[in-house]
């Protein structure tokens, strides 16, 4: 008797188990249907714009070619969009993006384990999807350059007085000091600027 309870109690988990499977597998055809049918429209809205689709490891960029002259943005013409829906792509930030004016570069972040986006991409409260208000927020690029090999007694403002003999525009200057120095005045041997 006792073992005729337990082989029914293991048939129901063992039913479970397959009735979520199969839910499981359900939900995964649609998200493949889902992301062909997302491809299909990335590749008609490529085929209208003339522009350029690019995936790589974690990112999708969609853009014009690359030109220089007074048509290139500004270095403060990017802007970050945020608390993107996990589900949405391209084809739908795209059109979405040019109500605004036209696109220059568009880099959505994918997740490379999911294949999903990871919630941001580069408008402002537009509801993307019921209940999922995008979030927009200026950009601006970390315009920094590196500089190593200089010699560690060397101060801020020494660095700084001889990059602007040699260079225009220098803002700033920070240094690294050394963590187990007790002579703060000594850097690491590298700056930004």
């Amino acid at each position: 008797m006792q073992l005729n309870k337990t082989t029914k109690v293991f048939q129901k988990r063992l039913d479970n188990v397959d009735a979520r499977l199969n839910q499981l597998c359900d939900n995964v055809d649609t998200i493949l249907m889902m992301l062909k049918q997302a491809e299909v429209r990335k590749q008609q809205i490529i085929e209208r714009t003339g522009y350029k689709a690019e995936v790589t490891a974690g990112q999708c960029k969609y853009g014009e070619p690359p030109l220089d002259g007074p048509d290139r943005p500004t270095n403060r013409s990017e802007v970050f969009i945020g608390k993107l829906p996990r589900e949405i792509f391209e084809d739908e930030l795209i059109p979405l993006c040019e109500k605004a004016g036209k696109i220059w570069d568009l880099c959505l972040m994918i997740d490379p384990a999911s294949g999903f986006n990871k919630g941001y991409y580069f408008l402002n409260s537009y509801e993307i999807s019921p209940g999922k208000p995008i979030k927009a927020n200026g950009s601006i690029a970390n315009i920094r350059l590196f500089i190593g090999n200089i010699p560690k007694p060397k101060s801020r403002d020494e660095i700084k007085e001889e990059l602007s003999k040699a260079v225009q525009g220098v803002t700033e200057v920070i240094i690294y000091t050394p963590a187990d120095e007790a002579d703060k005045k000594k850097t690491r041997g590298l700056f930004f600027c």
